[in-house]
């Protein structure tokens, strides 16, 4: 059985950030083992999503500071 995750509201980007990293690098490891190509796939998107989120704390972050 799967556990729930709390809502999403309840975690900051960078508790966020950290979610989506590690289930990238499970799913990318799950891939390797099984060769399962869905896998791998998602495990792209995450990265993707991961990065995205990365460049959106990283530009707030920055916006912050110049003020």
């Amino acid at each position: 059985m799967m556990k729930q995750i709390p809502c999403l509201k309840l975690f900051t980007k960078e508790e966020l950030y950290c979610l989506l990293n590690a289930c990238s690098e499970s799913l990318a490891l799950a891939y390797q083992e099984i060769h399962e190509c869905d896998l791998w796939h998602i495990a792209m998107e995450a990265r993707l999503a991961c990065e995205a989120l990365r460049f959106e704390i990283d530009s707030q972050k920055k916006e912050h500071s110049i003020h």
